[in-house]
């Protein structure tokens, strides 16, 4: 009987270890004494490059020929982020991340673990570029001179980068007025210089969402030079009877013209006489002195 029982005890063992694909697994083996960290190989961003609006960490996580990476988390204190990748395809990893309201340097750590238990850490620092979005005035030119409306256009570099754009023009008492740019990044203000005869400076102020600031100024000057007038009629040195018909032309110093509006005086050389009237139309008349 004891012989019985040994023998069916050896026969299920055989069945056993017969039942297992590879027992002894040279992989599973060389797994199991890996002592090799992962390795990281980060595509973007590059260390000590700077930051805009908007991060994004890309690259591959691997543990050799026969290890296995087990995680690979990602921790940005500053910007209260800590996440686990989902691997891809050859270890391949990607996530993006805002930087906005962020204004010092970002030190991001990414860590790999197997699943022996070994990690590699990577440091990155990233550093704020201190400079906000670029702003190009297209027109007018710079210290030319102004009409009674000037219309400025412009054009912003980089609209992913913007949080705010704005002017400020001390003579006309405006103050950090909102302009809302096209979707293209191009944009147009116009103001008046109504009543304004000395020198117009106009600051336009761009700031991202790490608020960085540009600005780019614009300053126009008085020509110093009233409209042109042009008379028609009557010719200068010419008789004058009772009924005056004066008209012209007025010009500003670009040329643009407007027609000037006739009108008639009725003259006396009485000092009795009353000051002209204008009627709409632009027909005017004096009333006559009575006759004696």
């Amino acid at each position: 009987m004891r012989r019985r029982g040994l023998a069916a005890a050896l026969t299920g063992a055989a069945v056993l270890l017969a039942s297992c694909l590879n027992p002894f697994d040279p992989t599973l083996s060389r797994q199991a004494t890996d002592t090799s960290s992962p390795a990281i190989v980060l595509s973007s961003p590059q260390d000590g490059s700077t930051y805009q609006s908007t991060v994004t960490v890309a690259g591959t996580v691997s543990d050799g020929a026969t290890g296995r990476v087990a995680s690979l988390t990602l921790s940005v204190p500053v910007a209260d982020i800590g996440t686990t990748f989902i691997l891809g395809e050859g270890g391949a990893f990607s996530h993006t991340f805002s930087t906005a309201g962020i204004s010092r340097a970002i030190v991001m750590t990414l860590r790999a673990k197997d699943w022996n238990g070994n990690t590699t850490d990577l440091v990155v620092t990233l550093f704020n570029d201190d400079a906000g979005p670029g702003i190009a005035i297209v027109s007018p030119e710079d210290a030319s001179t102004y009409l009674s409306t000037v219309e400025v256009r412009g054009r912003i570099q980089s609209m992913s980068e913007l949080d705010a754009l704005t002017v400020s023009i001390a003579a006309l008492n405006v103050q950090e007025e909102a302009i809302a740019p096209d979707a293209d990044g191009t944009f147009a203000y116009s103001f008046s210089t109504r009543d304004v005869s000395s020198a117009v400076l106009a600051r336009f102020r761009a700031t991202d969402h790490n608020g960085n600031v540009s600005a780019a100024d614009l300053t126009l000057y008085n020509d110093g030079v009233g409209p042109y007038v042009g008379i028609t009629e009557p010719a200068d040195m010419s008789y004058y009877a009772s009924v005056v018909r004066v008209s012209g032309r007025v010009l500003d110093a670009q040329g643009a013209t407007w027609p000037a509006r006739p009108f008639c005086r009725w003259t006396d050389p009485s000092p009795s006489s009353s000051r002209p009237k204008t009627h709409p139309g632009g027909r005017s008349s004096t009333a006559r002195a009575p006759s004696r």
